[in-house]
């Protein structure tokens, strides 16, 4: 899967994959993996744009450079949707989880089905509004996808319930295997 390959010089399951991870998953909409993991390796390898994975140094970066920088090596299509989802899930991790989202994790007691719940519940207050602290990560196919990925990705394996985590499946190949007979039922 283009998600298992790392970029040069990180550790699998160190904070650096963790982040790497984390903040990709969350822009994995309307995308091609091969391209979007490529791009985000990109990302990762350059140093001029490698501060994205550091949630303290998106909080002191101006959103105008995180626009830029996401589009160096193809990170962003959508410019302005995409480093909204980014900044805010990074500076909801360096405020409230002190850049790290195994400290959110554990704060679920490791249980993958409070950490769902939890992504699509918590908020902040921004201009006297609600605003949801995870964007795009807490989504029905985001949020059960980036569960899996802590596990077989990353080798998180302390998480629990992982049995009450639906299994993310494209739309397509949801699709796909009700017409070839493969599964039998409706989609919602």
């Amino acid at each position: 899967m283009p998600e298992d390959l790392l970029p040069k010089g990180i550790a699998r399951g160190s904070l650096d994959h963790l982040l790497f991870i984390t903040l990709t998953v969350a822009v994995d909409y309307q995308r091609d993996a091969i391209s979007l993991w490529n791009a985000s390796r990109k990302t990762f390898e350059d140093p001029a744009t490698r501060y994205l994975y550091d949630p303290k140094a998106v909080h002191e970066a101006k959103p105008s450079q995180i626009i830029k920088d996401m589009l160096k090596h193809g990170l962003s299509k959508k410019s302005k949707k995409d480093a909204y989802i980014w900044r805010t899930n990074a500076l909801t991790f360096y405020k409230k989880w002190n850049g790290n989202p195994l400290c959110f994790i554990e704060d679920c007691n490791w249980d993958a089905p409070s950490v769902l719940k939890r992504l699509k519940t918590d908020t902040h207050l921004y201009s006297g509004k609600a605003v949801a602290d995870y964007p795009f990560l807490r989504g029905d196919k985001i949020g059960p996808l980036w569960i899996r990925m802590l596990r077989d990705n990353i080798g998180i394996d302390r998480l629990k319930g992982l049995d009450h985590i639906p299994i993310p499946v494209d739309i397509h190949i949801a699709r796909a295997s009700l017409c070839l007979g493969v599964l039998k039922g409706t989609l919602y």
